[in-house]
């Protein structure tokens, strides 16, 4: 036994000096295992791909076909100006040259791809390795490329969240001809990487020791390029506008620097520095500096404006509404363009009239989400990831201070309407954490109109905002999301009659097209707002209506098109009937609600309190770095602000001032084939359960659904439930027992008190399953495909 001891020691020792002579091995080794050629394809796929990227994100088009095109010379105007197609065929080989105008931005770009890339060294089918690598950063450039023909704002790596917010809009923007050729491109794709499979070579061995010391080195090259380009200034870290810094500072690096979400913790953020800015700035409030103020701070510290030291009576306050509307702004603000007559009138006659102003927005041609977040939070967008969407980051679990909350400090109802799905940009999760008490959305609106790309018409938000207004008895914040403006806006001419035209200015057909439908969309939003603001005078309640616009339309509108404002402005106005003081400043969408709470003397809140105490120095750096160090404090930080606890609880959201039911079914008179069911607030998106199975009936209208049911079925019970595809049940009916036996029998299954001893357990046959259900699916198809 000591003999077998001492030979396992022998052979365990001989293991140790044999693994430790091989580490030695490979470490004198470690770049001679690596070929020089590997190194140079490394180095030279790298530059390849990122000279590609940046190529594709510099190239601006309108749709894939137009893209197509743009690569090749418009022969149809060589005659009248060959100059211009000859400009347009060489624009191909000038647009990757700009990539080279700083050759130090295109290398480190180049660096950062090759991290990436490197690990292709760790696979015995390297080549095939770098082959799939080099895919995925093209891939990003094409998104990038193809992005940038719908918006202004390019391709960031937070969008990758947003995938099922993209596909409920994907048919407003990609025809059927595109998504054909979407689908070939990506079969050529996939047969292209099977070829690569066969045909490159595999190796026989690999050194990974070798291998990590390659890829850990171009990480560190790529640090050490990093940290010198930050102290020099050659990048930056805060990227504020992406359309401008993609440019400056390349596709690759502004897109890894999207990866980064949140806000980074401020170099002097401390528990003593958030109490210094609460108790400067009460003393900006009240005027008061004794040491008094020094104190503790309060979960919801109240102070009031400089400007009013008033006393807030809650019974004095009035209705505060807010009405963002989707790409809305002044059309005419677009130099040399001559209309048929204003488009805007009531908009512009309001502007005059009541306090106004241009509102700086953090995105163009797309973002409606960011610029919500911004009016509704206070906090400043460029403080969180390049690109970032906190609905989709740090909402989705964090609850934080909004001028809701604020407001039912006073006793108001909070609701929030848009006629879009509830789960668009993720608001069904987010508004909960918003304060909201009500959320009425597309699934729940009985909506008559669509625009002729698809889009549910705003007129029918008058009808839901008065309605959420006589559905309480005190007052009401209501936030309204509007949806009509939406893009994308067709080349072709779908108005037969435009009610407004073009009559100078643009040339281009397509392009006069797009601007024509647009044109004619937001005179019909100015219409709504008309129709809005009448039925608010109407009414009779005190009312604060604050109109927007969240972007401007992707409509390839340039910096130089504007003869007023910029890319990153819309405008608003405060409508009101209580006579409040008429102000015209241009302000941030971050101000706006801190604005109209100061109108009103509602100071509750740390950062709408901050913006009113700070407003003559808003904008400065100071200002900036204190909301800054406020935001942090409340979604990342120890919420010093509000003594260390959370004090904003998500609210139990209710979808819709009303609650669909169902009253009564019978067999349709002209087809006993056919199931009559009644009740209220049916919409297009009621869907019949039927025994706890989905089918979808026919929409007659909001009191009466015609659902295909096969009289040999037995007892069965009824439910309606509202969603979008099912995704998201909004609301569900109460049930009623529908008996067969006796055609006009129908049971309340409100309390059970009435129901028969046979509910109506047994499945339903086969028929039901195979027609109605295929003919309901193909129907509600249909439908969505008119409404997307």
């Amino acid at each position: 036994m000591k003999e077998q001891s001492s030979n396992a020691e022998v052979v365990t020792e001989t293991n140790k000096e044999s693994f430790k002579q091989r580490i030695k091995r490979d470490a004198r080794n470690c770049f001679k295992d690596i070929h020089k050629k590997d190194i140079l394809l490394l180095i030279v796929c790298a530059l390849c791909v990122n000279f590609v990227v940046e190529t594709l994100a510099l190239i601006k088009y309108d749709g894939i076909l137009g893209a197509l095109m743009k690569l090749l010379p418009d022969f149809s105007k060589v005659s009248s100006n060959g100059s211009e197609a000859f400009a347009g065929f060489m624009g191909i080989f000038t647009h990757p040259l700009k990539v080279l105008n700083d050759p130090i931005i295109f290398l480190y770009n180049s660096c950062i791809v090759m991290v990436l890339l490197s690990f292709a060294l760790l696979f015995k089918r390297r080549y095939f390795a770098m082959t799939i690598l080099s895919g995925v950063w093209i891939g990003f450039g094409i998104a990038n490329f193809v992005i940038l023909s719908y918006r202004v704002t390019p391709f960031s790596a937070v969008e990758l969240k947003l995938i099922d917010a993209a596909v409920g809009v994907m048919k407003s923007y990609v025809t059927r001809t595109v998504f054909v050729i979407v689908m070939a491109v990506i079969l050529l794709a996939v047969a292209a990487v099977v070829f690569v499979w066969l045909k490159t070579p595999k190796l026989n061995k690999i050194n990974r020791f070798s291998s990590m010391i390659l890829i850990a080195g171009t990480f560190v090259l790529v640090f050490l390029a990093t940290f010198m380009g930050l102290k020099t200034g050659v990048v930056a870290s805060k990227l504020p506008n992406l359309s401008v810094n993609y440019q400056e500072y390349g596709f690759v690096y502004c897109f890894v620097s999207s990866f980064k979400t949140g806000i980074g913790k401020p170099n002097d953020y401390s528990e003593a520095k958030v109490k210094e800015i609460q108790t400067h700035t009460k003393q900006k409030l009240t005027g008061v500096t004794d040491t008094a103020l020094d104190t503790e701070p309060t979960s919801t510290p109240t102070p009031v404006s400089a400007e009013a030291v008033v006393p807030v009576d809650d019974a004095s306050l009035p209705n505060v509404l807010f009405l963002q509307l989707e790409s809305f702004f002044d059309i005419t603000a677009l130099d040399q363009l001559e209309l048929s007559e204003d488009p805007i009138p009531t908009f512009r006659k309001y502007m005059e009239e009541f306090s106004s102003g241009y509102l700086s927005v953090p995105s163009v041609g797309a973002g409606t989400a960011n610029t919500e977040f911004e009016v509704m939070t206070g906090m400043n967008l460029d403080f969180f990831g390049p690109g970032e969407y906190p609905y989709k980051t740090v909402l989705t679990d964090k609850s934080c201070e909004t001028t809701g909350y604020n407001l039912k400090n006073h006793g108001y109802t909070t609701q929030a309407i848009h006629n879009n799905r509830a789960t668009f940009y993720g608001r069904n999760s987010v508004f909960r954490r918003f304060g909201y008490d009500v959320f009425t959305t597309i699934e729940l609106m009985n909506i008559e109109e669509y625009t002729q790309n698809g889009w549910a018409k705003d007129k029918v938000l008058t009808g839901e905002i008065m309605k959420a207004l006589k559905s309480t008895e005190g007052k009401d914040y209501i936030y309204t999301i509007s949806v009509q403006g939406h893009g994308d806006y067709p080349e072709t001419a779908p108005i037969e009659k435009p009610e407004i035209t073009i009559t100078n200015g643009i040339t281009d057909e397509a392009e006069k097209n797009k601007i024509e439908y647009y044109v004619n969309q937001i005179h019909e939003m100015d219409q709504f707002l008309k129709e809005l603001t009448d039925a608010l005078t109407e009414f009779g309640e005190d009312t604060v209506l604050v109109v927007y616009g969240d972007h401007l339309p992707n409509l390839g509108i340039t910096e130089e098109q504007l003869t007023r404002g910029d890319m990153f402005q819309t405008q608003y106005f405060v409508w009101n009937n209580i006579g409040l003081e008429v102000r015209k400043e241009d302000i941030d969408a971050y101000q706006l609600s801190a604005k109209v709470l100061n109108s009103i003397h509602v100071t509750d809140g740390i950062i709408n309190a901050y913006h009113q105490a700070n407003w003559e120095k808003r904008g400065t750096d100071q200002y900036l770095k204190e909301l800054e160090i406020l935001s942090y404090d409340m979604l990342y930080g120890d919420k010093t602000a509000t003594g260390g606890v959370n004090v904003y609880e998500p609210t139990k959201l209710k979808y819709g001032v009303d609650n669909v039911e169902v009253t009564s079914a019978y067999r349709d008179q002209s087809d006993t084939d056919y199931l009559i069911i009644k009740g209220n607030y049916f919409t297009n998106y009621s869907a019949v359960f039927i025994n706890e199975e989905k089918l979808i009936p026919e929409f007659v209208d909001v009191n009466t659904l015609r659902l295909h049911l096969p009289k040999q079925i037995e007892d069965i019970k009824i439910v309606v439930k509202q969603s979008y595809k099912g995704k998201l049940v909004l609301q569900t009916s109460n049930e009623i027992l529908y008996a067969s036996a006796n055609e006009v029998d129908v049971y309340n299954d409100g309390d059970g008190n009435d129901n028969p001893e046979n509910e109506g357990e047994d499945d339903l046959p086969g028929l039901l399953e195979e027609e109605s259900a295929i003919i309901g699916e193909e129907q509600i198809d249909n439908e969505q495909e008119k409404k997307e």
